[in-house]
């Protein structure tokens, strides 16, 4: 007998709209559609038209659109989303269409319910943007970006969401290298939803310590309730995700005294850990630093911070980086050399 499929009560939440231009843009979608913060019941979806312009969105519970309930949006260039009311751990198609282009048909999977004991993939990678010695390398080897076998290398995973662990791109101030990023993982995070976090270089080349603004803040969304992309707390299943800042900039402050006690950041990380660790539905709390602590010691952070550093996390799960080289730091090592 088989299971007739339906679409649920589907709910639209517009997150903003931007207005970026390029001089002379082609009409079309400049930044194909990315998802992020994937949740039981929602998930966010970004794209960019090249002209300011209205979009449709459809979405389906069949592969071929077919029963697709359509969405207008509003114009802009760059459009934020949140799509609501979905089934837990249920499969979803949907398609934009916004200055004269339509996109490929992406995929996605609601999260697994808060709790559940069922497995699941997720992929943590980082340092995506070109190194700067990048021309040197392009001289002597050609145009062959290891940023994208990384990532045709992840997809071969089928991860059901993927945590970027920061510099996205060599300069989050030039819009080139931030769109770049977007252009090479075009036809991966149309159907894997990301979960961000900065790094320093979300913020090189800004004008003074106190300006914190990156293109990046107007292309990705941050976690439900967390004010920025600095450090927040994550649920998928049973594991809770804890993001943490430890460098340079990762939150727009070029202190390295973002762990010390007494800080914002230190009281948000005791009262999480101490909530997560009381919470029935969680069996693995996993933190991420935005540098590991490895990494904190080579670029001198004062013994004192990496100490803490080590003391929050291996007290209570495995932690994991990214810190610009590959790295070792247990099992729950991530790195890409660059």
């Amino acid at each position: 007998m088989r299971t007739k499929k339906f679409l649920p009560s589907i709910g639209i939440g517009v997150l903003g709209t931007a207005l970026l231009f390029s001089a002379a843009a082609q009409a079309g979608l400049s930044v194909k559609p990315v998802l992020q913060n994937i949740r039981p019941d929602s998930v966010s979806l970004m794209f960019e038209s090249a002209h300011s312009t209205t979009a449709t969105l459809k979405i389906s519970v069949s592969a071929d659109l077919s029963g697709a309930v359509s969405y207008s949006l509003a114009a802009g260039t760059i459009h934020k989303l949140s799509i609501t009311n979905l089934a837990p751990n249920a499969r979803y198609y949907y398609q934009v269409t916004s200055d004269g282009e339509t996109s490929a048909v992406g995929s996605f999977q609601g999260s697994l319910p808060d709790g559940a004991r069922l497995p699941f993939r997720f992929v943590a990678y980082g340092d995506s943007r070109l190194a700067a010695w990048y021309e040197a390398i392009l001289a002597s080897y050609g145009d062959n970006d290891d940023h994208l076998a990384v990532v045709q290398s992840i997809a071969t995973y089928a991860p059901n969401f993927l945590l970027h662990l920061g510099d996205f791109a060599q300069n989050g101030n030039d819009l080139e290298a931030v769109r770049n990023f977007f252009k090479v993982e075009k036809d991966f995070l149309i159907s894997n939803p990301v979960v961000a976090t900065y790094g320093n270089h979300e913020f090189q080349g800004k004008s003074s310590a106190t300006t914190s603004d990156t293109y990046f803040d107007s292309y990705l969304v941050p976690t439900p309730g967390a004010p920025d992309f600095s450090y927040y707390a994550y649920n998928y299943g049973n594991i809770h995700f804890l993001v943490i800042s430890t460098g340079q900039y990762s939150d727009a402050d070029e202190s390295y005294s973002n762990l010390l006690p007494g800080t914002s950041q230190y009281n948000f990380i005791q009262s999480d850990l101490s909530a997560a660790a009381a919470n029935p539905n969680i069996s693995h709390i996993m933190g991420e630093l935005v540098q590991d602590t490895r990494r904190l010691a080579q670029n001198g952070q004062p013994r004192r911070e990496r100490l803490l550093a080590i003391e929050i996390f291996h007290s209570w799960s495995g932690p994991f980086g990214h810190c610009h080289v590959c790295c070792q730091q247990g099992p729950w090592s991530f790195g890409q050399a660059r």
